[in-house]
């Protein structure tokens, strides 16, 4: 009889460990099974490659996807954006520090402050308006911010914060 508690008990703990995901970062991070679309370096805890983490689109999308219904600078009128929240891949990865380096296929660089992901939720599109984002898109990631939510968000040094074409971001 004890056995088959005991047993209960650590399946229930598995079990636990696979669906909560706070709990299966402890350690590393799965490897990527597609390509790899953003890489994640710096001051982070949860790795899968030397030092960094590689997270393919069914990573990113397995973080939780978010649907945004805003507006941008670069496009014309309301869409709407399906992607994941910058704060929820820090938690992913045990992202610290005071800011972030958003890095662009073409090279481009911006630090975002860490500020901004706690205050302005900005997250990275994967889609726009139920279409996948393509590198001729600005994508296939893509950093914006919640501009219908908050008006205020489209001044210069906001802008040239969303990062198209994401490919990197480093904790500093």
């Amino acid at each position: 009889m004890t056995f088959h508690l005991g047993r209960r008990a650590a399946t229930l703990a598995f079990t636990l460990f696979l669906a909560v995901p706070s709990l299966a970062q402890a350690g590393s991070l799965p490897a990527p099974t597609g390509r790899v679309l953003l890489t994640i370096d710096g001051n982070i805890a949860h790795t899968n490659a030397d030092g960094k983490a590689e997270l393919d689109r069914a990573m990113l999308e397995n973080i939780g996807m978010v649907e945004i219904e805003t507006w941008t600078p670069f496009t014309e009128g309301s869409s709407v954006w399906r992607g994941v929240r910058l704060r929820d891949v820090m938690e992913l990865v045990g992202g610290k520090g005071g800011s972030i380096r958003a890095g662009a296929l073409d090279l481009y660089a911006i630090d975002i402050p860490m500020s901004d992901i706690l205050q302005h939720d900005p997250f990275i599109a994967l889609e726009r308006d139920g279409r996948k984002l393509r590198v001729r898109d600005k994508g296939p990631a893509w950093i914006l911010y919640p501009f219908a939510d908050n008006p205020g968000l489209s001044e210069e040094r906001i802008v040239g914060r969303c990062v198209w074409q994401l490919a990197t971001i480093t904790f500093e």
